[in-house]
């Protein structure tokens, strides 16, 4: 599945400039590396805001990480596995299947964690418990219907240890 990436710079992908302001559709890890400037390649001069070339990233199973030199990581994974809603929680349903995501690399203290879905029917969006660690987190996928399934989409932002 492409998403919908809006640059604020100009790169060069697929054979193809694409200009600062203009609308590209790419995969979620892709628009990640580009977002963190892992892999784009800009047109002129450098922006200013590239990080600088001793960043770090790596990945393993687990997902992928950035770690920048002031300290900050950030990680992401977009799961293997569908999650399906069918558990009722209030006025919406769960998946009562969670994903526990063990970080790719470990972060100092507990991350600050964002989760979402990639839909393939209903309507979803993620969540995870206030559990978290300085090594993983349990994912959920919530839904207005039961039956809604979803791919959890996961970014951690913290500082490495």
């Amino acid at each position: 599945m492409n998403y919908t990436v809006r640059l604020g710079f100009s790169v060069f992908f697929n054979g193809q400039t694409f200009r600062g302001g203009q609308t590209v559709f790419m995969p979620l890890d892709q628009a990640l590396r580009w977002a963190f400037a892992l892999d784009p390649t800009p047109i002129g001069p450098n922006p200013g805001w590239l990080p600088p070339s001793d960043s770090r990233s790596g990945s393993n199973a687990n997902g992928t990480w950035l770690r920048l030199p002031g300290g900050t990581q950030i990680c992401w994974l977009r799961a293997a596995n569908t999650l399906t809603t069918n558990a009722p929680n209030g006025s919406v349903f769960r998946a009562s299947a969670t994903n526990l995501w063990t970080f790719p690399a470990p972060f100092a203290a507990p991350p600050i964690v964002f989760v979402s879905s990639e839909v393939d029917s209903g309507i979803t969006w993620g969540a995870h418990f206030f559990s978290t660690t300085s090594s993983f987190t349990q994912i959920h996928i919530i839904g207005a219907t039961s039956g809604s399934v979803a791919v959890p989409l996961s970014v951690a932002f913290g500082n490495f240890t």
